[in-house]
């Protein structure tokens, strides 16, 4: 799980500066701050900050298939985590309160 998350942090920081995803991002991140679990409305404002940073990056970097030069297993690997990140997306950015949101996070199994 730590290397999933290192994974994440260094893909959040790979995406180009053209935003992809553009307005499912942009709700699919708004929806995981507000309708986000207890973690997330305990953390403080700089966790607030680094983590909506993150999750904008794995957003864009998800419906770009960026993947920094990685090949292999290992591109193999984060493709398929980003087609489960773009469906999750789409889903919570059509979701029209937090409880069809949260509803999304059956496409995680």
């Amino acid at each position: 799980m730590k290397s999933l998350w290192i994974l994440l942090v260094v893909t959040a920081f790979a995406v180009p500066a053209c935003k992809k995803g553009g307005e499912t991002c942009e709700k699919f991140v708004e929806r995981s701050m507000t309708c986000g679990d207890d973690d997330v409305t305990k953390m403080t404002s700089t966790e607030k900050s680094q983590f909506k940073l993150m999750m904008e990056g794995m957003c864009e970097g998800a419906f770009s298939n960026e993947v920094g030069g990685a090949e292999g297993d290992t591109k193999k690997m984060m493709l398929g985590m980003y087609a489960t990140l773009r469906t999750k997306a789409t889903c919570v950015a059509a979701a029209k309160d937090c409880a069809a949101a949260k509803a999304c996070d059956k496409l995680d199994n």
